[in-house]
């Protein structure tokens, strides 16, 4: 995909409850998917890289940017309130035709995990209710990595508004797909402001 900088800020999404580095506006993109505008649709925007330990695979910078409808990028997130905190979910996915799903994408991730705290890691809810991080890239997928502070993926939300939210990414020994299976990190993006942090932004999320 070609790269898209990431700005970091929610403007549309509503008034955040913390403040977060510069991203662009990502709930605008779900008024350009079409329709009604007074549908809000899930919209987003990330980047970041990856390669493997060793250098035993070739580095790939990744920046997707869309709204649900998209024919080339596939986009969905959700906001909840829950007891003691939020449940997040996102996920942003390349892909050739409008329909295709994350496991049909090119590139994508895949975010899901509970939030106790604006500024704090996503993790895992409980033994039933397991957060975790998905990547996809040409040819490979890290099908499952443990998201929290102990874990292989740190997702940081550092921003909530209003149905939308922001934060960053990394990760560290994560196991793809592959026969045998390469271990892999995920960084920032090209235009990152920290090289060592992926970014992302989504709005319009469900409840």
């Amino acid at each position: 995909m070609r790269h898209l900088p990431l700005v970091l800020a929610l403007a549309a999404c509503g008034s955040p409850t913390s403040n977060a580095p510069p991203l662009a506006d990502a709930a605008a993109d779900g008024d350009a998917a079409g329709g009604d505008a007074a549908t809000v649709r899930p919209s987003g925007q990330a980047a970041w890289s990856d390669g493997c330990a060793m250098n035993a695979c070739s580095p790939a910078a990744h920046s997707l940017r869309g709204a649900q409808g998209s024919p080339n990028v596939d986009v969905d997130c959700a906001l909840r309130a829950v007891t003691g905190g939020y449940s997040v979910f996102f996920r942003i996915a390349a892909i050739a035709t409008a329909g295709q799903s994350f496991d049909e994408s090119r590139e994508g991730l895949y975010v899901r995990g509970f939030l106790p705290a604006v500024g704090q890691q996503l993790r895992s809810q409980s033994a039933e209710d397991v957060g975790n991080v998905r990547v996809r890239g040409n040819g490979w997928e890290v099908r499952v990595a443990a998201l929290g502070p102990s874990s292989p993926c740190h997702v940081t939300i550092t921003t909530l508004s209003d149905g939308g939210f922001a934060g960053t990414i990394a990760c560290e020994g994560m196991r793809d797909d592959a026969t045998p299976p390469n271990t892999r990190y995920l960084r920032g993006g090209t235009a990152a402001l920290n090289p060592s942090l992926g970014e992302f932004v989504m709005g319009g999320c469900s409840p």
